[in-house]
């Protein structure tokens, strides 16, 4: 299990893309500020016998029109991250 937020991505790629079982939470502010999300979503589609994903952001809230369509289609997790939502996104 691992947990990151924002830039924090950085050390924690390389484990992800090895062949690692790897439940992974990653926090940022709100969706647009996910580095790489293309390539971690990507990543665990490529790989869900290994790689689980997920993410929460603080709010998602449109601050522009570009965050609209982001707004829209969230699945994520909201707020900070809490005991419940590591519970439902890692290893027990």
């Amino acid at each position: 299990s691992m947990i990151a937020g924002g830039t924090g991505l950085a050390p924690c790629y390389q484990v992800l893309a090895a062949t690692t079982k790897v439940r992974f939470l990653y926090a940022n502010r709100i969706p647009d500020d996910i580095l790489m999300r293309d390539v971690l979503e990507n990543l665990a589609a490529k790989h869900p016998d290994r790689f689980m994903l997920n993410f929460t952001v603080d709010q998602v809230t449109p601050q522009n029109e570009r965050n609209v369509k982001l707004a829209q289609e969230w699945k994520g997790h909201v707020g900070s991250v809490t005991k419940e939502i590591a519970k439902m996104s890692l290893f027990e």
